[in-house]
Order: structure tokens, then C-alpha cells, then sequence
């Protein structure tokens, strides 16, 4: 016997034509409604796709209670379930004031489990690409001090050279001026490689000691960088893009966020600011949010940068807050954090 097995969305527009059209799916067939999962299975089912993920306790912003691997898939598993939730309720007060409703499924669940994951692990290999250039960094900050070594090794032997030919010099004085005048000249040439390798030394030094300290300042904004970019959605992103007129701490964040992914090559007002409907034109473009992530800072020409400090940055706390952004957006505040951290890290990349 042949047996067959579908499943068909009642959320989804066709259903209605389709139930008509195809009267037979009802009536000689045997149908199983599925209704909302139970919060327990929508947790049961976030921990077992979850469980293969590696979680350290120091990546969790409070680690009481989370010292065991199990509490903290547990804590990551109720938090995939807490975000399908706020949707879900989200989309009940977006039917109450737009009259419109978005139905949340458990595919649509499944979906966001997959999708975390592959973020999660997207992110982890960033982070191991970025450890690998900074453990580049330490390596060569260490060849340098052992060639400052083999140099002060050097220098050692010729003074112990430069004492040798100084007694045999003094013992042949009163016989060979030749031999003195000789003495002397190799005497001048070790005074000076001894204060060209004392200079040089003072320079490695001072070059080591800036680069450790660039790489402690880069290292925070950088991290800051990524974690501000890995909580923006598309979905977020595409509300505060069909607003009319957005408030000002949402629109001043997408304005500067887009200046610095275009380049400084969208037109601005008198301002030094995008108008809203290029705004608006920007981020509806195919990708425009995989251009976050995609962005290097070394892209960041010195005009652009020069002008959102002055337009966008320096601005009074009444135009520019992240935490006011924060506040009036889910999607501005992450991007008002990007557009700080890029900036901090091109700073420290050109000084």
C-alpha cells in the first residue's frame, strides 16, 4: 500500500484556493491539525539542535548558576525560545494597531534555530581568523627582541676586540706610530657601531612598545565592532526603512551607517547628511545588510571618516547616543554602535 504524506500552511495566502480547488484533501483524506507548540517542546526542541554547540561560560554576561555545560545550553535554549515568543507577541500588537499579522509557525521556529547556529559558528571562525593575525603580531614582536639580542651579543664581542687591539696598540707605541694611528681609527669605527646599535636598539624598543599598545586599544573596538553588527536583523532593519520619518536618533545611526558602507558617494545635504529617501533607497538594496559584515575598515577613506566625526559623532548628545538609539530602535542601537566602533578602530588604524 502507497502512503503519502504532505503538510500545507493554513497561514499561507494559497491556502483558501487551494482547500476549493482540491475539495478531495479533505474529504478522503485523513487530516491531523498541528496546532502551536508547547513552550516545553519548543525548549526541548531548541536544546537538541543546540547541543553540539560549544559554550564557555566567560561568552554569558552573567555566569552564576552556569557553570556546567548542560546549564548553559539549557540558558541558550530558553533564550531561542524567548525570542520566538516577543515575535509571536510582537506580531499579536502589530495586528491591534496596523491590522495586520505575520503567522509564526514552527518551521519558521526551526528556521531561526538554523540560522543561529550557523551565525554562532560564522562568528567563531571570524574570531579565530582575527586571534591568528594578533598570535602573527606577538611572533614577530619576539623576533625583533631576539635580534635586539643577537645585536647587544655582537656589540659585546667587539668591545672585548676593541680592548685587545688597545693593548697591543699601547705595547707597539713607542715602535710603530702607523701601528697607533691604526689602533685608533678601528677604535672610532667600534665607538660608533656601538652607538648605532644603541640607537637602533632605543628604536626597536619604542616600536615594540607602540605596536603593543595599538594592539590593546584595536583589540576592544574591534570586538565591540562585531558584536554591535551580530545583533542587527533584516527584519529590524526593514522597519525602521519604511518609516516616513523615523525618530532622529534612528535616523542619524542608518544615515551614518550608510555613508560609511557607500563610501562617502551618496548625496548629501547642507547637513553633511543623506537624505531620507536615499536612505531609504540604500537599504532596500539586495545584500545590504551582508555589507556589515563584509566591511573592512581599511575601506574607510580619511574624508569620509573625517566627515561623520564632525557631522555625526561630535554632535551634542541631543543628535547623537547610542543609548538613545538604543531606545528608539532595535535595529539603530546596534547600528549606532557599529558606526562608533568602526570609527574608534579606523582611528586607531591610521594613528
Amino acid at each position: 500500500n502507497l502512503h503519502i504524506v504532505f503538510t500545507m500552511n493554513p497561514a499561507n495566502p494559497d491556502f483558501y484556493n487551494r482547500s476549493n480547488s482540491s475539495p478531495a484533501l479533505f474529504n478522503r483524506c485523513v487530516i491531523d491539525w498541528f496546532g502551536d507548540w508547547p513552550d516545553e517542546a519548543l525548549t526541548q526542541v531548541a536544546l537538541d539542535f543546540t547541543k553540539d554547540l560549544e559554550l564557555d561560560a566567560s561568552a554569558f554576561t552573567t555566569q552564576k548558576g552556569l557553570e556546567e555545560p548542560q546549564a548553559r545550553h539549557e540558558r541558550v535554549a530558553q533564550t531561542v525560545v524567548a525570542f520566538h515568543k516577543k515575535v509571536d507577541d510582537i506580531n499579536v500588537q502589530l495586528q491591534r494597531s496596523a491590522q495586520k499579522y505575520n503567522f509564526i509557525t514552527p518551521r519558521d521556529f526551526l528556521d531561526f534555530i538554523n540560522h543561529f547556529i550557523g551565525l554562532v559558528s560564522e562568528k567563531r571562525a571570524e574570531l579565530h581568523e582575527q586571534q591568528a593575525h594578533f598570535d602573527d603580531g606577538l611572533q614577530k614582536l619576539k623576533e625583533t627582541g631576539q635580534e635586539v639580542t643577537e645585536l647587544q651579543a655582537g656589540l659585546a664581542s667587539k668591545e672585548v676586540e676593541l680592548t685587545q687591539k688597545n693593548n697591543d696598540a699601547s705595547a707597539r707605541f713607542g715602535q710603530m706610530t702607523t701601528g697607533q694611528r691604526e689602533a685608533e681609527e678601528k677604535q672610532k669605527a667600534c665607538t660608533e657601531l656601538k652607538e648605532s646599535l644603541e640607537v637602533d636598539s632605543k628604536v626597536v624598543a619604542e616600536k615594540s612598545a607602540v605596536i603593543e599598545s595599538e594592539l590593546a586599544e584595536a583589540q576592544p573596538a574591534l570586538d565591540a565592532a562585531k558584536l554591535a553588527i551580530s545583533g542587527v536583523t533584516k527584519k529590524a532593519l526593514d522597519e525602521v526603512r519604511k518609516m516616513p520619518n523615523p525618530s532622529a536618533f534612528a535616523k542619524i545611526a542608518v544615515q551614518a551607517a550608510v555613508m560609511i558602507l557607500s563610501g562617502g558617494t551618496v548625496p548629501v545635504g547642507k547637513d553633511g547628511r543623506p537624505q531620507w529617501p536615499v536612505v531609504q533607497k540604500t537599504m532596500n538594496e539586495a545584500g545590504f545588510l551582508k555589507r556589515f559584515e563584509d566591511y573592512k575598515t581599511d575601506q574607510l577613506e580619511d574624508k569620509t571618516r573625517h566627515n561623520i566625526q564632525i557631522h555625526y559623532i561630535d554632535r551634542p548628545k541631543e543628535e547623537w547616543d547610542v543609548e538613545k538609539s538604543m531606545k528608539a530602535s532595535s535595529a539603530a542601537g546596534p547600528v549606532a554602535q557599529w558606526v562608533e566602533s568602526t570609527m574608534k578602530y579606523a582611528t586607531l588604524e591610521r594613528n
